[in-house]
């Protein structure tokens, strides 16, 4: 046996712009934002017509994760023409989260033309997350004129040193989809795949953003910094990050040219997996995936990738007929974080960051914040430093379990599953401008037979 007995890999949090609320302790919980979404309701109602009582109202939804409901309630004084910048603004927010990019840009557009200054930074901002995520670097480089650098954007230097290439340009090489079969399974799925021709091993983990290389590998293949930032991972620790470009990522029969990374330690993860049989190089995280319509297939073994079209999604309806199949919906905040509504024992409606990078012998699916538990009546366990815990900051942090009667995502259910405290710090839980109750992994998704994640319309299959 070896001797790491638990890592947390990727909780990486890259400033999404100026829109976040900031973090601190004098925040409010979910049972006060809740309080107040009942106070805002009963003042619309009262005055219906009230554009900034809609918006007030909005806000708070947005803030309790009801993106949807939010939209709702902003459609009205939005179609009057009586919605405020800051409407405006948020409205952009959520169609970015909820993947309506173009609808997004449009209205991000007409704030740069038309708002005040503070409002078309914010929109400008936006809109650097927005043409990141389209693959649309070249529209990125008039953004921020003069103020990129005095407002450091490491994602908006990234796309202006990336040049004119056209970033994930793939060749299925005359495939229809392709396959990664796991080199382990557990602790988390280990896959071998191709750097510059170069063969590697990468773990799977949607808690990363770009597909990660390591820092020794690249180095070794000239592969150079083009934006570097301080990255907040597991247990708040920080440590240098950096944004690239190389040649080709080889993904079973599916090549990719023109490949956007991030550069980071990962083969000192290596000894936690097979006791350190494959060195770990890369880490496969959701900016890959969501060029694909992905399908981490548990029951055998293996990734499969196929491309974002109606044909690919008729082909995993067909590949998932005779089984039960559940629908969850999920938004995308900041540059990787999917976030899906669950419950925690008797707490429902709270928002999860669907992070797969949790390691954990002992059997962990969750991570929470200490809001969370208190606001779920879960006593804050014991906590110590544990050999081999860590993340992309290191290692030096305490961390605890807590029993859990009932964790849930989406319709999804499973009961006497274990908690950890301590890698989700307190300011995890306001950090992306609205109320982030907890991580969901590994563990938890593990226990059906596929997960497939269709960035097109938003929502994961889960297959049992």
């Amino acid at each position: 046996m070896n001797s790491i007995k638990w890592i947390t890999l990727f909780v990486l949090l890259v400033a999404g712009g100026l829109l976040l609320v900031a973090c601190g302790s004098d925040k409010p919980d979910r049972g006060a934002v809740l309080t107040k979404i009942k106070e805002a309701v009963a003042a619309l109602e009262g005055d219906p017509d009230n554009a900034k009582l809609a918006y007030e109202l909005a806000n708070l939804h947005y803030q309790a994760g009801h993106f949807a409901t939010a939209k709702e309630t902003l459609q009205a004084p939005l179609e009057a023409g009586e919605a405020s910048d800051a409407a405006k603004l948020l409205m952009g927010e959520l169609e970015y989260l909820t993947g309506d990019y173009a609808v997004a840009e449009k209205i991000l557009l007409d704030l740069k033309e038309n708002g005040g200054i503070l409002t078309r930074i914010n929109a400008d901002v936006k809109l650097v997350l927005v043409y990141y995520q389209t693959n649309q670097y070249t529209k990125s480089h008039d953004l921020l004129p003069r103020l990129d650098r005095v407002i450091p954007h490491p994602i908006l230097e990234f796309m202006k040193a990336y040049g004119e290439e056209e970033p994930y340009r793939v060749d299925w090489n005359g495939q229809t989809e392709t396959t990664l079969p796991f080199v382990i399974a557990d602790p988390l799925p280990l896959v071998e795949v191709e750097v510059n021709g170069e063969p590697i091993y990468a773990l799977f983990d949607t808690g990363g953003d770009a597909f990660i290389v390591d820092s020794e590998l690249a180095a070794s293949m000239g592969i150079e910094p083009l934006a570097t930032f301080m990255g907040t991972y597991a247990g708040g620790l920080k440590a240098e990050t950096s944004y690239a470009k190389t040649g080709s990522l080889k993904l079973g029969d599916v090549t990719i040219t023109s490949v956007p990374v991030m550069i980071l330690p990962t083969e000192r993860f290596s000894e936690g997996f097979a006791e350190g049989q494959y060195p770990i190089r890369g880490i496969l995280g959701t900016a890959t995936l969501r060029q694909f319509l992905s399908t981490i297939d548990y029951e055998n073994e293996q990734i499969i990738l196929r491309p974002r079209n109606e044909a690919a999604q008729q082909a995993v309806a067909s590949s998932l007929e005779g089984k039960r199949v559940t629908a969850v919906p999920f938004a995308l905040a900041s540059v990787h974080m999917m976030m899906a509504k669950g419950e925690l024992n008797d707490k429902d409606d709270l928002t999860f960051f669907v992070d797969s990078g949790l390691a954990d012998e002992e059997g962990a699916a969750f991570i929470a914040p200490i809001q969370t538990l208190n606001y779920a009546g879960i006593p804050v366990p014991e906590t110590e430093i544990r050999e081999g815990v860590g993340g992309g900051g290191g290692t030096e942090y305490a961390t605890g379990y807590f029993d859990i009667e009932i964790l849930g995502m989406g319709t999804l259910v499973q009961m006497d599953s274990l908690g950890e405290y301590g890698s989700n710090q307190p300011e995890t839980y306001w950090d992306l401008g609205f109320i982030r109750d907890g991580l969901i992994s590994h563990n938890f998704l593990r226990q059906y037979d596929s997960w497939t994640l269709d960035f097109a319309d938003m929502v994961y299959c889960f297959a049992e």
